[in-house]
C-alpha cells in the first residue's frame, strides 16, 4: 500500500518541478541549462568534422527571424545557437502517430509531429529550415520524410544530415 502512494507523490513532485522549469525558462534558456548540465553533445566522443563543417556552412545563411526545426535539437542548438522546434513522431505498434502534446518533454520546445504542421509551416512568411539527421529516419515516418523532400527545397545533404528550406518570402 505504501508503494503506490510513494509513486503517486513522486509523479506529482516530478510534474511540479517540470512545470516550474518550463514556466521559468524559455526553450533556448532550457537548452542552455541542458548544455551546462550535460556538457557539449559530443563530450564523450570527438564530434564529426564533417558535421561541424556542414553546420558552419549553414550558420551564416540563417537569419534571426528564420525558424529552425531539427530532428536532433541538442546538436542543432550546439552548432547554431538555437532551435525552434523538434521534428519527431511517436512510434506506435501500427507505425507512427502524434504525441498529443504541443511541446517536447525533454527540451520544452514545440513538437512537430504531423504532416499538417509541416504544411502549415511552409505557408509562413518566414524562412523555415528543417534539419534531418539519423534520428529522423527512426522517429519520423517515411511519409513525413517524403513530404519534407517534396515540399521543401533541399539545401545540402550528406550521409550525416540533410537540410531543407522553404523559400524566403
Amino acid at each position: 500500500e505504501k508503494l503506490p502512494f510513494f509513486i503517486g507523490v513522486l509523479v506529482v513532485w516530478t510534474t511540479v518541478i517540470f512545470l516550474a522549469l518550463h514556466l521559468a525558462y524559455s526553450p533556448r534558456e532550457y537548452l542552455n541549462l541542458v548544455r551546462e548540465g550535460y556538457g557539449i553533445p559530443c563530450s564523450q566522443d570527438a564530434c564529426s568534422k564533417t558535421l561541424e563543417a556542414q553546420y558552419s556552412q549553414l550558420r551564416p545563411l540563417i537569419h534571426e527571424d528564420d525558424i529552425i526545426i531539427s530532428s536532433n535539437p541538442w546538436i542543432t542548438h550546439y552548432y547554431l545557437g538555437g532551435v525552434d522546434g523538434f521534428l519527431r513522431e511517436k512510434i506506435v505498434p501500427t507505425g507512427y502517430a502524434q504525441f498529443g502534446n504541443p511541446t517536447d518533454e525533454y527540451f520544452g520546445i514545440p513538437l512537430f509531429d504531423s504532416q499538417e504542421e509541416l504544411r502549415q509551416l511552409r505557408e509562413l512568411d518566414q524562412r523555415v529550415w528543417i534539419i534531418v539527421d539519423y534520428k529522423a529516419r527512426v522517429f519520423s515516418s517515411p511519409e513525413t520524410l517524403e513530404l519534407i523532400e517534396r515540399t521543401y527545397t533541399k539545401h545540402q545533404e550528406s550521409t550525416l544530415m540533410a537540410v531543407y528550406a522553404s523559400p524566403s518570402q
